[in-house]
């Protein structure tokens, strides 16, 4: 089963904190798993087909598959692809507040 974006919705693969400090020490499971709870980080994996559109918000979408963003800590839905066995995040399109510009 692969997970979709639905409505005003968007799916998110959110930032996996580092296995190892910087001095080499492994972290623990739950150390890391915590970390990543609490990460306001992500890449867009899929938007939804009207996440956006509503009157206010401009009409056309901010961002798109595969741009990284920040998004309101706490918000969404963790859901788990089981194809891939990754955690995924469900936001509201409004929950997104800022994207990483390359410059």
């Amino acid at each position: 089963m692969t997970i979709r974006a639905l409505g005003h919705h968007v799916l998110v693969k959110v930032y996996e904190p580092d296995q190892k400090s910087k001095g080499g020490i492994l972290i623990p499971e739950q150390v890391r798993a915590a970390d990543q709870r609490g990460a306001e980080i992500g890449t867009i994996v899929d938007v939804g087909p009207t996440a956006w559109k509503a009157d206010g918000l401009g009409g056309e979408p901010w961002a798109k598959v595969g741009d990284k963003i920040w998004f309101a800590k706490y918000a969404g839905k963790w859901v788990k692809d089981s194809k891939t066995d990754e955690q995924l995040l469900i936001l509201l399109d409004t929950d997104i507040v800022a994207q990483f510009i390359e410059e």
